[in-house]
């Protein structure tokens, strides 16, 4: 499997830069679009192409991401993982989307293959705590389609494999947090008081300054 990497971390970086500069973005947006059509041997390239209408399209005001723009992300996301099949941070960036998306546009099969590709992928290499991230988009897709017991599962299975300490440092932690936060947000609204504090638990280590966890 290949752990996150220094050069993952810059490319996360220079998306951000892009996606928030005021000046010239479209001519960024661009210049890369073309680079990855030149470049199809090249990981990174894909990678930060995909990476980069992940993000503009979870930037904007309107949470419905047209399905032009699902496809531009999917295509270089596997496009990337044809290159470098066991990318973790590509894999945990395409499972994020997948379930995020409406239902009716969401392929619950390629997501939980995609999961357990993942949980058995970090299994035969050297445990890390941002591995306990596939877990919960797991135990929050298992909740809404298979139901509690089956979350509570894998939700139990984590707590015993992956070691937790914070990621508070970690320039990741936005992309880390977010599908614990949706996840114990989501179990807040469906009245799941009891369970929902085991998420909060594994949210607090992690991000010990974030609120939503204190």
């Amino acid at each position: 499997m290949r752990y996150i990497m220094e050069e993952d971390i810059d490319i996360v970086k220079t998306i951000n830069m892009i996606c928030n500069t005021p000046i010239n973005k479209d001519k960024l947006c661009e210049n890369l679009r073309l680079q990855y059509l030149k470049r199809k041997d090249d990981y990174k390239t894909a990678f930060s192409y995909g990476l980069l209408n992940f993000m503009l399209a979870t930037k904007t005001k309107d949470t419905t991401i047209g399905s032009e723009k699902i496809e531009i992300i999917f295509n270089s996301f596997n496009h990337a993982l044809e290159l470098v099949p066991q990318y973790w941070l590509v894999q945990m960036f395409k499972a994020i989307l997948l379930l995020e998306l409406p239902e009716v546009m969401r392929n619950d099969r390629e997501l939980e293959e995609l999961l357990l590709q993942m949980i058995k992928q970090q299994k035969e290499c050297e445990p890390k705590a941002y591995f306990i991230i596939p877990y919960i988009i797991y135990a929050d897709f298992s909740y809404s389609t298979k139901g509690k017991d089956a979350s509570y599962e894998v939700l139990s299975e984590a707590e015993k494999t992956v070691p937790l300490y914070s990621l508070e440092k970690n320039y990741l932690k936005p992309y880390f947090c977010m599908p614990i936060r949706n996840y114990y947000k989501r179990l807040l609204r469906s009245g799941e008081n009891e369970y929902s504090e085991r998420v909060k638990k594994i949210g607090s280590i992690l991000f010990p300054n974030e609120k939503v966890f204190q």
